[in-house]
This record gives structure tokens, sequence and C-alpha cells, in this order.
């Protein structure tokens, strides 16, 4: 379905047949619609529970809070995992929950910097809070350290000649699918790590200047292409190796 017919659809609240909500204090941090009748109720108490939790962890993260309740809709109006900051709203399709792979952090994330200033950096933090943060395991990654897998992708060292973050970039901005979008992904996901643990140690306002700004020069002294060129050294790639 697309895109627009999405929004339209989640933004009407088409009745939910149940739905759960765990509270902290007045209010639920998030409350999950569901249009599965047949899906537990224990299911979705579950999933607002877990929610609650990984909300925790993310606002410590980001230093910041969300609106709520979060919404967490279940809905064929999905393919995908998905999010909606400007309504709150986090959707999943019915095999993504009966996987188990919801990866709430992943989208919550995206709740907590709304701002697509780059795709890279946007779907880069998300995936790292995942696996910082998550209760599951999910697209991209599925639980497999990012740099290993993205390795194992592209075919190693030589592999990394072919690829390159404006593609990523591209890729992921254009809403490609199939094997590239998911590669693209593991590019961002394996570059933000880097950026963000070993160039800003971990400094979240850093990043989040960075993030809103794209003056990669003014925070960490590098130019972008320069942070590239040294994320492909820390995989192993050599782009100039020694003479005999």
């Amino acid at each position: 379905m697309p895109r627009a017919l999405i929004i339209a659809a989640v933004s009407i609240w088409i009745v939910s047949s149940a739905q759960a909500g765990v509270g902290t204090g007045k209010e639920a941090v998030a409350k999950v619609r569901s249009a599965y009748p047949d899906l537990a109720v224990g299911l979705l108490e579950e999933m607002s529970s877990r929610a609650e939790v990984v909300y925790a962890r993310l606002s410590a993260f980001f230093g910041r809070s969300l609106p709520q309740p979060i919404i967490i809709d279940l809905s064929d109006n999905y393919d995908f995992s998905t999010s909606f900051p400007h309504i709150n709203l986090i959707g999943f399709p019915r095999h993504i929950i009966e996987s188990g792979m919801a990866v709430l952090a992943h989208e919550m994330a995206h709740l907590f910097m709304p701002e697509r200033r780059s795709a890279v950096l946007s779907e880069g933090i998300a995936i790292y809070v995942q696996d910082r943060f998550g209760m599951a395991r999910g697209y991209p990654n599925f639980g497999i350290d990012v740099d290993e897998l993205l390795m194992h992708r592209v075919g190693g060292i030589e592999g990394l000649r072919r690829i390159s973050l404006l593609h990523a970039e591209r890729t992921i901005a254009g809403h490609a699918g199939g094997r590239n979008r998911r590669t693209a992904y593991l590019m961002a996901g394996s570059f933000t790590r880097y950026l963000f643990d070993e160039i800003l140690k971990q400094d979240v306002a850093a990043f989040r200047r960075l993030y809103m700004r794209g003056e990669y020069a003014a925070e960490t002294g590098k130019t972008l292409a320069a942070l590239e060129s040294a994320w492909r050294r820390h995989l192993g790639f050599d782009p100039a190796p020694a003479p005999l």
C-alpha cells in the first residue's frame, strides 16, 4: 500500500478489535491497537510492557521524553515495520508480530529523532539502539554483529571497493527494496556505530548536533569523506597497500 494511504488509514483511527496498555503513573507509556481479533490479549500486554522498558532505556539515552501514549498499531496496513513520528505511532504487520521480530527500539528511535537529515544516520542510530537496548532480534541484522554481517554480505574486503555511503544514502532514501536495501541498512548501522562509539565517544549531544546540521568537520575534525575512509580501515580495508 502506498505510504500516503497508510498515513490516511492510521490517521482516521480505524477502530481496533483489541488493545492493551501498561501505565506508569496516570497514563500508559504505550498502547497497542490490534486489527487481529484472534491475537491473544496477553500478547498485546506483553508488547506494551516491553515497549515501556524500551522507552525508559531510550529516554535515558536520548535525554528527552515523548508524548504519551505511544501507539503501537498492528495491522495489514503495513508491509513492514514502520513509524510515523508526527502522530507518535509505530506500525507492525502480523507476520512481524508472530515471528517475534518487532524492533520496538528501532522504530521508537525514529520517534525520538524524527528529522531525517541523513538516511544513513537516521537508520544507523535506530539499528544501534535496537542492538544496544532492544529486546528482540529483527531487520536488518537479526542480532548478528553489523560489521560481521556486512562484510559477509558484500564478500569481504574486496566487496567494500564496490559500495559507498553515498550509495547507501540513495538506496535508503529511495525506498529501494530487496538485497541492496538490506546491505545499505547494514552499512548505515556499521558506519553509525563507528562514528558514535569510536569518533564521538558516545556523546549523544554531539551526535545530535551532527545529525541536525550535517557539519561533520565541526563535530569530529574530519570531513565525511575522511570519516568514510577511516571507517573502511576500521573494517580492515586498506585502499593503498604498501608497495613490495
